[in-house]
């Protein structure tokens, strides 16, 4: 495939065996298969038709026709005023929906198909997926909706939710697959390696129907198919926040990087990805490498939103808002920070990147992150040429201290961040007792532990230092 084996988008890793490639990067894994291709029997408009398994089907709109080869043809009926819909229906709530499509090669107006799911007690869609080619009644594109409206006739949207539009090209008379996942607040759609994934707490809802309906000018759909979850994917919506966050940034570039498989007993509690971000404008010699670790939050996160969260207020906010000569690591952990898998990490990180200067290696953490950078330098501190354990109350304890008398250390904390406040200033003065000339020590006044937190990733002063050493 020419895959790099340093930088891989979601969609490369699932090639190396974590997920299939129809999965990569989807939110949802599928379980029990609920509904699969019920075309048979009358499809005579707004008829009841029970076809099994609590489900009832009916043409709330257009003409629809069974070819021989299986599929099910909407002809054109605009005097009905709308476009043809097929809808599925049963109490429902986190589903995996797919269904092929063709777009007719005319008229050239009034071309799209959607997959949406009502709410049971209002109108309108509580999520709706749609490849629009021509039609006017939503933007050009892939995009995901939410649109509720009163119950009345006036049908007055209350709330419009939209993710997209997403650029797709899509050729009449050629059959595409559309994804659309739903679980809990999240939902995640595809359409010819185009994807968008969005959540919000308004699709947590139970949902009575799934509707399938191309524009006016009619299509075709065949091998529809749904199925219960069976559990989430961990790097879903990774791969939609990355190209948001690439769009925003303007002085780094953020790689996902993805630990190999033959590796993963020795990264013990690392999560699969990490982030790395390099400057926009790489120079052409060796660079450094700064460590970020994250808190204790980041433990339970989804990778998609670490990712979002490290773009706004950790590492990666860091390195863009520095814009300097430096490569950001921000590896994840599913649990406590762990010095022997890290110096694993970092033994695996330096041998595959040999853009990296060995003599500059810098790690920074913030509250659990403090934590694990404090460990970390205590158990291997001759690998770092400085370290800023901030926001944390281990590092009171003196035991150790004394192998740290040669390692520039910069401890941050909020000014009202409880215990740590006292523990960060605790540990620079045992720092300074053994003989270390080269601490620091900040303490942002009248902060508690989020804002200490902000303070530390946003701190200018403090890239400048670590990287004058």
């Amino acid at each position: 495939m020419g895959l790099s084996p340093k930088f891989l988008s979601v969609w490369a890793v699932a090639a190396l065996g974590f997920t299939t490639i129809a999965d990569a990067g989807a939110l949802a894994k599928k379980g029990e298969l609920i509904l699969s291709n019920p075309f048979e029997g009358t499809l005579e408009k707004k008829e009841l038709v029970e076809i099994g398994n609590g489900w009832q089907r009916r043409v709330s709109f257009g003409e629809w026709t069974l070819q021989p080869d299986g599929s099910l043809m909407a002809l054109n009926v605009p005097e009905d005023g709308h476009g043809p819909v097929l809808t599925y229906i049963a109490p429902i709530r986190d589903m995996v929906i797919e269904c092929e499509f063709k777009i007719p090669s005319g008229p050239q107006a009034n071309r799209h198909f959607r997959i949406f799911l009502d709410h049971q007690d209002y109108r309108g869609h509580t999520i709706q997926s749609t490849a629009n080619v021509s039609s006017g009644f939503r933007p050009v594109g892939l995009t995901l909706q939410h649109i509720s409206k009163s119950a009345d006739d006036s049908k007055k949207t209350i709330q419009d939710i939209e993710f997209g539009p997403a650029d797709i090209e899509l050729m009449p008379d050629t059959w595409y697959k559309m994804r659309l996942d739903v679980v809990g607040d999240k939902a995640w759609t595809s359409v010819n390696g185009v994807t968008l994934f969005g959540r919000n707490k308004v699709l947590d809802v139970e949902k009575s129907k799934i509707g399938l309906n191309p524009g006016i000018a009619g299509g075709s759909i065949r091998n529809f198919n749904a199925w219960a979850v069976k559990g989430e994917n961990d790097d879903a919506g990774v791969e939609e926040a990355l190209k948001a966050i690439n769009d925003r940034f303007q002085n780094v570039e953020v790689q996902i990087v993805s630990w190999p498989e033959e590796r993963r007993k020795d990264f013990g509690n690392l999560k699969r990805l990490a982030f790395m971000a390099y400057p926009e404008n790489r120079p052409s010699g060796k660079m450094p490498l700064l460590i970020s670790l994250h808190g204790a939050g980041g433990k339970e996160m989804s990778l998609h939103d670490q990712l979002v969260r490290s773009a706004r207020v950790k590492g990666l906010a860091l390195a863009e808002l520095a814009g300097k000569d430096v490569i950001l690591l921000e590896p994840n952990s599913a649990d406590s920070w762990d010095p022997d898998t890290l110096d694993r990490m970092l033994d695996y990180v330096l041998g595959t990147y040999g853009e990296i200067d060995r003599s500059r290696v810098y790690v920074m953490g913030h509250s659990m992150g403090g934590t694990g950078t404090w460990n970390w330098i205590l158990k291997s501190g001759e690998r770092f040429a400085a370290a800023a354990p901030c926001g944390f109350s281990a590092g009171a304890n003196p035991e150790g201290v004394e192998k740290l008398v040669d390692l520039p250390i910069w401890g941050m904390v909020g000014g009202d961040d409880g215990k740590n406040t006292a523990a960060v200033q605790a540990m620079v003065e045992n720092l300074r007792a053994v003989g270390n000339r080269n601490v620091r020590h900040t303490a942002f006044p009248g902060a508690k532990h989020s804002q200490g937190n902000a303070a530390v990733f946003s701190s200018m002063d403090l890239v400048e230092w670590i990287l004058s050493h």
